[in-house]
């Protein structure tokens, strides 16, 4: 049996039952995606954060996703600016091209990032603060059949195995001279690569700066290249942080991908060897070590993400969300 890491300590989040937290994950996801709005985003975002905080989970591992957000925050709220459908607020527009960045446009990019973000936080809830077999017995309890209850277990497992996994292969790797970590760009290449960065950096905070001076100070000069100037300082700054994991990424990581996947199919071949002797699928009813039931706890923490919820519904069906803010923002 793949064990799953289990972070944190022994905390309130551990004790609930799996069934509870499974629900509550599944209400976030759904409030998540019912609303567009950013503000409400961003408040589920930090009830998710608090949570990580009550669960006494290290915040340190967020750092991936959050590099992984802004990149895609960037990406999304650039295409959107320039082809949100519908725009009626004109930021600026782009000199020689003609094409106009919708205020609308940043809007419903930003609220994309922030729903992704929103429902990839939440996930650890369940997923890393859940034994397996706690897990399993709480399917179990759900009369779901028990090919689906080891079949979700199985995904369960999917990607702290992957991890493992992977983790095996790049320390065996580095004890024979393949360290992925030592992999950088030549040294005249990096001091360039550096200064590019810092560059790009102290373009998009000028370009900022003069932006919002122009505003405040409503100075008689057009915005648009204020806006620019801050545009081009994030794709340089952007593209000199991807300069500096290519070659780990050329050199380093792809050649394991191979013996990884190689790997990967040998233990589903060992898995499957090994249900298949143990008399997967008989008729039988099956048992497990823990029995798993709900306490006043969990029926509080349940309450408390369904009252979210019908509230948060309430305010995108009832007080307007998003579009209403457009047409605020349009009028």
């Amino acid at each position: 049996m793949i064990p799953v890491h289990i972070l944190g300590t022994e905390s309130f989040i551990h004790r609930l039952s799996p069934l509870t937290k499974l629900f509550a994950v599944v209400l976030f996801w759904a409030t998540a995606l019912v609303t567009f709005d950013p503000t409400l985003l961003a408040l589920l975002i930090c009830v998710s954060l608090i949570i990580w905080v009550f669960a006494k989970m290290n915040l340190r591992n967020l750092r991936p996703l959050l590099m992984l957000a802004f990149m895609v925050g960037v990406v999304m709220i650039t295409f959107n600016g320039f082809a949100f459908w519908n725009g009626k607020t004109a930021l600026f527009v782009l000199p020689i091209l003609g094409w106009e960045f919708w205020y609308e446009g940043m809007i419903f990019g930003l609220s994309i990032v922030l729903k992704i973000f929103a429902v990839v936080t939440i996930v650890p809830l369940l997923t890393q603060t859940t034994p397996m077999p706690h897990f399993m017995a709480g399917l179990s309890t759900l009369k779901l059949p028990y090919k689906v209850v080891f079949t979700l277990g199985m995904a369960f497992r999917l990607v702290p195995l992957i991890g493992m996994s992977f983790k095996d292969i790049t320390e065996s790797q580095t004890l024979r001279g393949h360290d992925v970590k030592t992999m950088k760009l030549g040294p005249g290449a990096e001091r360039i690569r550096k200064w590019v960065s810092r560059a790009g950096l102290l373009l998009a905070a000028i370009g900022v700066i003069l932006w919002l001076g122009s505003r405040q100070l409503q100075w008689d000069v057009s915005a648009t290249g204020f806006i620019i100037t801050a545009v081009v300082g994030v794709v340089v700054y952007l593209l000199a942080t991807v300069a500096a994991i290519l070659p780990r990424l050329t050199k380093g990581y792809i050649p394991l991908f191979i013996p990884l996947i190689l790997t990967l199919l040998r233990r589903s071949s060992d898995l499957d060897i090994a249900i298949e002797s143990r008399g997967f699928g008989a008729p039988v009813k099956r048992t497990f070590l823990v029995d798993i039931g709900m306490t006043w706890r969990d029926y509080l923490f349940l309450t408390i993400f369904l009252a979210a919820f019908v509230g948060i519904v309430y305010l995108v069906v009832f007080g307007g969300g998003l579009r209403q803010a457009m047409i605020t923002v349009g009028d």
